[in-house]
């Protein structure tokens, strides 16, 4: 069984200036005319392609890959 974070064990998986915001968190996108939504089952809903972009080139170029695995 893989634990999952929660603010109890937040400690043990984030790093320093990391911080737990929750199961699920939104926030207004770049643009400030939408909403990205970050879900409790990992994946995230983004309210504009811009953001979208910015969170997955660092992934794509630090793995190859387009999602985290």
């Amino acid at each position: 069984m893989e634990e999952k974070l929660t603010k109890a064990n937040q400690s043990v998986f984030l790093k320093t200036g990391q911080r737990y915001l929750g199961e699920t968190h939104s926030e207004k996108t770049s643009d400030g005319r939408g909403t990205n939504n970050y879900r409790k089952d990992g994946s995230v809903l983004f309210g504009s392609q811009q953001d979208a972009v910015r969170h997955l080139t660092p992934i794509t170029e630090n793995t190859g890959k387009e999602k985290r695995t």
